[in-house]
């Protein structure tokens, strides 16, 4: 991963450590690494960006925060929607995550769409760009 394409608050998980993710506290340029606090270690800890890989968004990350299953279509299609924040993800086999995010007006919703995007950091992006201030819970 490039420390470009992070946030301090995004989720990722270690390279080969399955189970343990960890939410960036702080992203440094100059030594390619990040922070994240540890509550076994009780402290922050560092890791370099070669250490890190994203987390896939999944239908179970999806329904933990509140992003149900609406419709499969025949070609496979999953549609999943949330009405508050105003979120739709649709699962395209073999292509990705679509993400339409809703601005609600006084009469109708403006979407706006996100392209294909695959990992939770990405849907964290995606809320921020949007004014949506979710907490991802993994």
């Amino acid at each position: 991963m490039k420390s470009t394409e992070l946030m301090i608050g995004n989720w990722v998980k270690i390279k080969g450590n399955y189970g343990k993710t960890l939410k960036i506290t702080t992203i440094d340029d100059t030594y390619n690494s990040i922070n994240y606090f540890d509550g076994d270690a009780e402290g922050e800890l560092t890791l370099q960006l070669n250490e890190i890989e994203p987390i896939p968004i999944t239908p179970e990350i999806l329904e933990k925060n509140g992003i149900k299953w609406f419709c499969t279509e025949p070609s496979g299609r999953k549609t999943y929607c949330c009405n508050e924040p105003v979120v739709q993800c649709t699962y395209i086999p073999n292509s990705g995550w679509l993400i339409n995010v809703g601005a609600c007006g006084s009469i109708k919703v403006r979407f706006v769409e996100i392209s294909k995007i695959q990992y939770v950091h990405e849907l964290q992006h995606a809320f921020r760009l949007c004014g949506i201030e979710k907490e991802i819970v993994l």
